[in-house]
């Protein structure tokens, strides 16, 4: 399965009540031959606002992290 393909499974996806409330699917971006992946475990309501992964509050210490650790944000 390619990410086009996950990707159209994560905007159909109903296995669980997320899909109830959702206001945009956010799925996977990113180099796929990245050394790094980033799971979230749930959008916040930024993130599921905007259908951006990683926009919100917690999203501003990721990046805090990442350039203290020097892993630049496109390269993940």
């Amino acid at each position: 399965m390619d990410i086009h393909e996950l990707n159209r499974e994560i905007e159909d996806c109903t296995r669980c009540r997320l899909h109830e409330s959702r206001t945009k699917v956010i799925c996977g971006e990113g180099n796929l031959k990245a050394d790094i992946m980033l799971i979230a475990q749930a959008p916040g309501e930024k993130e599921d606002a905007e259908g951006v992964m990683f926009i919100g509050p917690p999203g501003k210490v990721l990046d805090q992290l990442l350039d203290q650790a020097r892993i630049p944000k496109d390269g993940y």
